[in-house]
């Protein structure tokens, strides 16, 4: 295990190259890509809550200048004034109710000086607010505590009409179902309404939502029922109330991680096929290069019989196993030719009728002829390797 994860082979560097060059390029590549998809789709998320808080605000107004028109055709009625001079009550309140219903209303009060609350609810009265109010709050009460109204002059009458839409859960949701995002009202510091179907211990939590609006942000991040919002928010036409949309960005979320998990895995993915490739070449490379070093072995160990192959195509390789092996021939031709000398010389001495011995720089017999074996009757390897003076 040590030698495979020996860092000086050269199959080691290759597939550590591989790997880290991969890993460089899929980290180049998917990192910004990760950030340029999660920005986009993080911009098209907050593009999409504006264009719904804009579509907001314009119902708003528009179920404004519905109220107004209600208004006006409820005051212009010839029966609301003859029911009016007649003073009959019981008819005006029943009359009343029936052009509740057919507007699809909430509230239609007539303000009078000698009576100001004859209307369609009894819990409170409009009159006496501020004539320049379209919103109004009514402290106490748990439903339907926050209007929209809209005011009109009664022809012929000392008084006005008032009709209302309740601010309640239900407008809210029916504003959040045509923009299709949620959203809620506040007045002031208070939560006034809200599309989003909460306990009252959980609706608590759309305070987080709240504060970052108290102080100036026309967008903010928060969470709901452990669910992740995007929210923005606008003043209405009055002052103190505030119109916030929300959106879930869970389902962006769950996108973001799926394309994290999904750059991830390819990273994995090439990863491996980057260090398959590399161990695959360096297989090919390392393989003729790890024969010619055994042969080059044996070489040096005097086996001069065993060629210098690489099946190899890098031509590198193959031009080195050439020259070994040419090395290896020119050798082979090299010893042939001394050792043709060396038979030579070795019978030219033999031939030679004379003594003759050789002596290295120490004394020591490192020759003796057949002549010096004759004239002295001493083997050659008796004396080879003693000094001159122990034999003569």
């Amino acid at each position: 295990m040590g030698i495979l994860l020996d860092k000086d082979r050269l199959s080691v560097r290759l597939v550590g190259s591989f790997l880290l060059l991969v890993l460089m390029t899929a980290l180049a590549v998917g990192l910004p890509a990760i950030w340029l998809m999660q920005g986009q789709l993080d911009q098209q998320a907050w593009s999409l809550i504006e264009q719904g808080q804009r579509t907001a605000i314009s119902l708003y107004e528009k179920r404004y200048l519905e109220l107004q028109n209600y208004a006006i055709l409820t005051a212009q009625r010839p029966t609301l004034s003859n029911l009016l001079e007649s003073e009959d009550l019981p008819g005006l309140r029943g009359y009343l109710l029936t052009l509740q219903e057919g507007a699809n209303l909430d509230l239609i009060e007539i303000c009078l000086d000698q009576q100001s609350n004859i209307g369609t609810l009894t819990a409170f009265s409009a009159c006496g607010m501020p004539v320049e109010s379209q919103f109004i709050k009514v402290a106490g009460q748990n439903d339907q505590q926050a209007w929209m109204i809209a005011r009109s002059p009664i022809d012929g009458v000392d008084g006005e009409v008032i009709v209302g839409q309740a601010l309640d859960d239900d407008f809210a949701d029916e504003i959040s179902n045509q923009i299709g995002l949620e959203q809620f009202l506040l007045n002031q510091t208070n939560l006034v309404s809200s599309s989003i179907i909460l306990p009252d211990t959980i609706r608590r939590s759309l305070e987080d939502c709240i504060v970052p609006i108290l102080e100036g942000h026309s967008r903010s991040k928060c969470t709901i029922a452990d669910q992740d919002y995007h929210t923005t928010s606008s003043q209405l036409a009055e002052e103190g109330w505030s119109l916030v949309v929300a959106m879930d960005i869970s389902a962006i979320n769950l996108a973001a991680k799926r394309l994290i998990y999904s750059m991830s895995a390819a990273i994995v993915i090439v990863s491996a096929l980057g260090v398959s490739l590399g161990a695959y070449i360096s297989r090919r490379i390392s393989k003729p290069l790890e024969e010619l070093s055994r042969t080059a072995g044996a070489f040096s160990k005097g086996d001069l019989n065993t060629p210098f192959l690489a099946e190899s195509k890098v031509k590198e390789i193959s031009q080195v196993a050439r020259a070994l092996d040419n090395a290896r021939l020119d050798l082979i031709d090299t010893l042939q030719s001394l050792e043709l000398e060396k038979n030579w010389s070795e019978n030219l001495l033999a031939s030679v009728v004379e003594a003759i011995i050789t002596l290295d720089e120490t004394g020591r017999i490192t020759y003796f002829s057949h002549g010096a074996e004759r004239l002295t009757g001493i083997f050659t390897e008796e004396v080879v390797g003693k000094h001159i003076d122990e034999v003569f």
